[in-house]
Formats: structure tokens, sequence, C-alpha cells
């Protein structure tokens, strides 16, 4: 067998990539590696772009569908901060996590895939510490800066033990106070191998520029909700998503925002975890048991007017749209209404089975929609997470808009409702009702 032969699809691919000093398409690339290692395959692109999403977190990451960009050729430049918290500064140590979180090969062994070295270019030798930490004092005037509520951060962040560097000698140095940031350049960026370039920054430097800051962090928040919105599935895998980020800005390389994961909280468009970002309401089917309704997410906004319009919906299974029925419901009445007058439209038992509903929205301009939960309705007895007695109008909805209603947890039964019109209430009508299904030829009577 020829060396040729021997070359596998990821070797091919590594040495293609290493060669790329700038973005190219996908198909002069998988030309190149099959130069390389040429295949007897049906599909010869679909074997190398197999093998070339595995990659996509580490050596190579995508502008578009079609355009691959390496990453050791554009990462190299990118800055991000660090505020330090009383914890770090009073033990000399840096949070692992979140400050490396998509910075770093996923499960990386800080002591041989992380190296750090100072403005002079002279390295920092790394070593892990356990930090004990409890950053909700800390972070409270930041948190009240950007309108958001400490209470929304994540506790994983915000308490517990986690890993560190430590960084002692190198604070005393720069006499290190409470609040001040360190500034991550990326110097080098390996498929193994991250050297990164730290400078001091004093709060009191930053608080000159704090607008350019804040404005860097929403474009950076900006740019990873578009990516959400135009993911396949609603998250992103974290190893991807930040790198790819840095990519779609171009920078900034002279004064970054806040710490994505700062931007991301202060959005209050999405959530992370130490794998993905995703949605902030994107609990789906029955985990929306036990948790809280997306109409909380309206808790800090300006209460809806009260109004007694009349919502006008088409109601229809969502497997058998031949099988609708329109109902109207005054936009001051509760979801308990609203569930009643569907079980009566479609002939379910009124009195026993859960009704959940969720709403329908378009993920940016692209046919995909998520399924937001709005809560649950228990007609047999109260429930301290039920939405019975939550109106209508807290959901501020539109004509147009689209719920999705489950009668029965256990069959879990669909119907569509489309809000088709909003208008005045009519004189001496009782609402919620069921209306008549109009006469004619191919038209179904109403019942």
């Amino acid at each position: 067998m020829s060396q040729q032969n021997e070359i596998t699809y990821r070797q091919a691919i590594q040495r293609v990539v290493s060669e790329l000093t700038g973005p190219i398409s996908m198909d002069e690339f998988v030309r190149r590696v099959l130069e390389i290692r040429p295949s007897k395959a049906k599909n010869p692109r679909q074997s190398v772009t197999q093998v070339l999403w595995e990659h996509e977190d580490t050596i190579l990451t995508r502008l578009d569908r079609n355009t691959i960009v390496p990453l050791h050729a554009v990462m190299p430049g990118v800055r991000f901060r660090w505020p330090l918290s009383r914890e770090e500064v009073e033990r000399g140590a840096l949070h692992l996590e979140p400050t490396f979180y998509g910075y770093l090969p996923r499960s990386a062994d800080p002591a041989s895939t992380l190296s750090l070295i100072d403005e002079h270019g002279k390295e920092i030798k790394v070593r892990e510490i356990p930090l004990q930490t409890d950053l909700r004092k800390d972070i409270e005037k930041l948190a009240e800066n950007l309108s958001i509520s400490v209470d929304e951060i994540p506790d994983a962040i915000l308490q517990g033990t986690h890993p560190a560097l430590d960084l002692a000698d190198w604070m005393r140095a720069h006499q290190v106070e409470e609040a001040d940031s360190i500034l991550f350049t990326i110097v080098e960026w390996g498929e193994t191998r991250r050297v990164f370039q730290i400078a001091h920054e004093p709060y009191a430097q930053t608080e000159s520029y704090l607008d350019h800051i804040f404005e860097q962090s929403r474009l950076m928040e900006s740019t990873l909700f578009d990516m959400l919105e135009h993911a396949q599935d609603e998250a992103l895998w974290m190893h991807h998503a930040i790198p790819r980020m840095h990519v779609i800005l171009n920078g900034p390389r002279d004064l970054p925002g806040l710490h994505w994961t700062t931007a991301v909280i202060a959005g209050n468009r999405m959530l992370f975890d130490d794998l993905f970002i995703f949605y902030a309401d994107s609990r789906r089917g029955l985990a929306m048991l036990g948790t809280e309704s997306v109409l909380d997410l309206y808790k800090n906004a300006e209460a809806p007017e009260e109004t007694n319009r009349v919502l006008r919906f088409k109601v229809w299974y969502r497997r058998r749209r031949s099988r609708w029925e329109r109902v109207e419901i005054r936009e001051d009445q509760t979801f308990y209404e609203l569930d009643a007058i569907i079980r009566l439209a479609f002939n379910h038992d009124p009195g026993d089975h859960l009704g959940g509903f969720w709403k329908w929205i378009r993920r940016d301009e692209t046919k995909r929609f998520r399924e937001v939960p709005v809560g649950v309705v228990y007609p047999f007895f109260p429930d301290a997470t039920a939405i019975n007695d939550r109106t209508i109008a807290e959901l501020r909805l539109e004509v147009g808009d689209q719920l999705l209603y489950v009668y029965d947890f256990g069959d879990w039964v669909e119907h569509i409702l489309e809000l088709e019109a909003i208008e005045e209430p009519e004189p001496k009508v009782t609402y919620p009702r069921v209306l008549p299904k109009p006469r004619g030829r191919g038209r179904k009577r109403a019942s």
C-alpha cells in the first residue's frame, strides 16, 4: 500500500488547514483534501465533511455554509476581558470557568493546554488550585448597571468551589485590586495548545470607556443570538460558537466588551451552561411542569393595558387541519377560560386532564419555529405553578401569532391556535364563546 493511501482524512484535513492563511470555499477545501487523500467512495465530498466537522471547534470554523476559516490564522489578536472578583484578588487566583468558556479545547487540562505570558512575553507558570467563592455581592453593582437581577445569574457561577489558576505573584506585581480586569489577547490557537497574553486594566481606567465596553457587549450578544436563531437545533455548542462569533465580528481587537457570558446574561434572551448556549425560554414538553411560565419573562416590563378587546382564534387539530373551530375570548379573561372553551369546542372532557399552552415564535426569518412554554391549566384543583388565573392580555399577542394547546398530557392531543383578529366586544354577547361555522357548499355545518 502506498504512503499516500495510508493518509487518513483527518491527517489530510489537518495538513490543508495548516497551510491556510485565510478563508477558503468548501469546494476548494474538499478538492485539496482529496488531492492528498483520494477516495473511491460514491460521495467523496460527504466522506470529507463528516470528518471535517469533528474539528470545528479546534482548528476551523464556518463563516457561512460555503466558507471555512482556519482558526490558527484568525484567532491570534482576538481580545476578551475578565473583571476580577474580591475572592480572586484576595486569593491571587483566576477562575478557569467561565473565564475560558469557549476558549480552551473540550476537557482541557490547563497544565498541558493553557499557556500564559505577560506583557513582556515572559511565560507565567500555570498551576491549578481550588477556589471557594461567592460572587453575589461582588457583581451586584455591575448587574444594576446592566439592569438585570443577580438572581438571573446561574448559581453555578455565583457560588461553590471552582477550579482556578494561581496568579498571586503576577497580581501582587501589578497591584491588582477588586473590580480590576484582566485583558486577554490570544497569541496562539492550536488544536491542543492555546497561548494567551494577559495585561492588567485598573477599574478607574475602565470607567473612562464604559459606553464602548457596553456597546461591544451588545454586539457580541446580538451576534450570538443571530447564530442561535439560525442554528439547526435550538442550542449552540459553546466550543463552536465562541470562535465563530469572533470570526464574524472580525474584532474588536483594541478594547473588548464584557466577557461574553456577562453579555449573554445582560441581554436576557439566552442562557448557557458549561456546554451549550440556548434560549432563555427554551424549556419544552413536560419539562415545563414546575417551571416559570414565559409570562414571567415580562415581569420587569410595563404591565399591559387593561382592555376587554376580543381575540378571535381559529383552532384546529395539529394533525388534522380539516377539523377546526373558531373561538372568541376577551383579553381580560384567563387561560382557564380559554382552556375551557377549547374543550367545549372539541368535545373534550371539561373536568379531567391537564391542558397546556405554548407560544410559537418564528426563529428570525427562517421557516422554523420554537415552542415557548406559557404554562399549565389545572381544571380540577389549583396549583402554585398553574396559569389558571393569568389573563390572555399578559401574553401580548398580535394578529398572526400562533399558540400550541395540548389537551391531556397522557394522550397528548395537540391543537394549533392562530389569532385572526382583535376586535371590540359586541353588546349583549357572553365571552368566551364558540362561533358557528358559516353554512355553504363544501362547508361542514356547526354541530
